[in-house]
């Protein structure tokens, strides 16, 4: 370890240890989703598993909720989704090509060692526009060794990029494609036009431009977290494109993160279908998906329960409270017809407790905050669920929408997505988000919201079919690295 890792190191960890206490003592504090010790997290990194053990790593600023720091990856293990265990800032911005910070990329496993990728970020000193000029987006391998110590290896910088792209090139995602390896990188392009860079290894350490990805019309002006999913003969192209216009029921976020099916696979792909776009979700908290297959052979999604760039829009009252963002529930995705559906994984089934059925104009209240509710058989008659006369989850007419009407929602109104008929809806409400998996997950929503209460009261105004509510059990996050799982 070097002098600059551990001066950064020292200075995170102070600012770790100022607020974790605060934060873990936060009734708004997360019960079954991964949220930051303390300070900032936003995407989900590095996302894998090997020897049985599930690895999640983050983006982290531990000294500052609003993100301002360095950023770093943090890091978290479990050995069934259910358990977790911090261990701690994996990487940190200690190098000449990454000294503006440790941002996106991914994980690979090969054999029984893990190889992380990511851009390492540089921002020069200067009057620059930090699009054309004054940025450097290196990508870079991360090896560990076997006696514990790193090797961090430049791979690619911005000569390794086509002459009509701008500094924005970034989020490394690397598979492998029969015997040799792919990485996909999102891009801008110069005249604000997005893409995605596809490149072609031997042995994950020398790599070659094969091909770009764009679509026929612009559709944004920045592709970034690009992932690519195969489901037998089916490819589908995930990635989050900045610049879409909002419309009423769909691209409601600032930027959106979704999918397009490719015709053939990702070596064959010479354009994607903007017209073919599915948004991954539409709530108000939703960004920066990544996706890994398991060893049980599951294709499971984590995003990042937040949005760059919605100050003065609403905001998260955590930040006061030394902490701000959390990832998503995993979700197992599946392909049906052409189209990809999210449902959490089974493991967290064995979170249930006690069982409360509801029906039509029912009220129940749950005394803890964690609830799922399960809602089937709905046959497209009005439904109607409120949680603490604070949220209101409904499907009429051919429109489902999710409502916040007081202070809860931090500035968060009304989403809305058309959905022609519904069979069945299922909630999970945190202590401070809510997650809503619609038609078998063919739809979700997902926000935070703040609510005074920790107990749950749920009133099911309208519904025609079977209703169930559980008490929810929290997972087990182990914080201070000290501890075991």
């Amino acid at each position: 370890m070097n002098e600059k890792t551990k001066a950064y190191l020292l200075e995170a960890y102070e600012g770790e240890a100022q607020n974790r206490e605060k934060k873990e003592n936060d009734p708004w504090n997360p019960g079954f989703h991964l949220s930051p010790p303390a300070g900032w997290l936003n995407d989900p990194n590095g996302l894998c598993q090997s020897g049985g053990i599930y690895h999640v790593f983050f983006q982290y600023s531990p000294q500052d909720p609003c993100g301002k720091g360095l950023r770093s990856w943090g890091h978290y293990t479990s050995c069934d989704l259910l358990n977790w265990q911090y261990r701690g800032i994996f990487l940190c911005p200690d190098e000449w090509f990454d000294r503006s910070g440790v941002y996106s990329g991914c994980g690979v496993v090969s054999g029984n060692e893990i190889f992380l990728f990511y851009t390492g970020n540089v921002k020069e000193e200067g009057t620059f526009d930090y699009i054309l000029a004054g940025r450097q987006a290196n990508q870079v391998m991360v090896l560990q060794r076997p006696d514990g110590t790193m090797e961090k290896k430049l791979l690619l910088t911005n000569e390794n990029y086509p002459d009509n792209y701008t500094c924005h090139v970034r989020d490394p995602k690397v598979w492998k494609h029969g015997s040799s390896w792919r990485m996909i990188l999102g891009g801008r392009k110069k005249g604000d036009r997005g893409a995605a860079l596809l490149y072609e290894s031997e042995d994950l350490y020398c790599w070659r431009l094969k091909k770009e990805i764009t679509s026929k019309i612009p559709f944004g002006y920045m592709w970034e977290c690009p992932d690519v999913l195969s489901f037998g003969e089916k490819n589908f192209l995930s990635f989050c494109p900045q610049g879409i216009s909002r419309e009423e029921y769909r691209f409601q976020n600032v930027y959106q993160s979704g999918y397009i099916p490719l015709k053939g696979d990702i070596d064959h792909a010479l354009e994607a279908d903007e017209n073919c776009f599915t948004e991954w979700d539409m709530g108000f908290d939703f960004y920066a998906p990544q996706t890994f297959v398991d060893q049980q052979g599951r294709r499971i999604l984590i995003g990042w329960m937040g949005l760059p760039d919605i100050e003065g829009e609403y905001g998260n009252p955590t930040v006061e409270r030394g902490w701000q963002h959390c990832l998503t529930l995993p979700r197992v995705i599946t392909e049906k017809k052409g189209k990809l559906y999210q449902n959490p994984p089974a493991e967290f089934l064995k979170l249930r407790q006690d069982s409360y059925p509801l029906s039509e104009g029912q009220s129940v209240e749950i005394s803890v905050p964690y609830v799922e509710g399960e809602f089937t058989e709905l046959t497209d008659q009005p439904f109607s669920l409120v949680i603490n006369q604070e949220v209101e989850i409904a499907w009429e007419n051919g429109v489902f929408t999710l409502k916040f009407s007081n202070e809860s929602g931090a500035g968060r109104k009304t989403r809305k997505a058309k959905i022609d008929g519904l069979a069945s809806v299922r909630v999970y409400a945190d202590s401070s988000s809510v997650e809503i998996f619609v038609n078998d997950g063919e739809f979700v929503f997902t926000s935070r919201y703040y609510p005074e209460s920790q107990k749950r009261q749920m009133v099911l105004e309208h519904s025609a079919g079977k209703a169930c509510l559980w008490s929810l059990k929290p997972m087990k996050v182990c914080l201070r690295m000290e501890e075991k799982d």
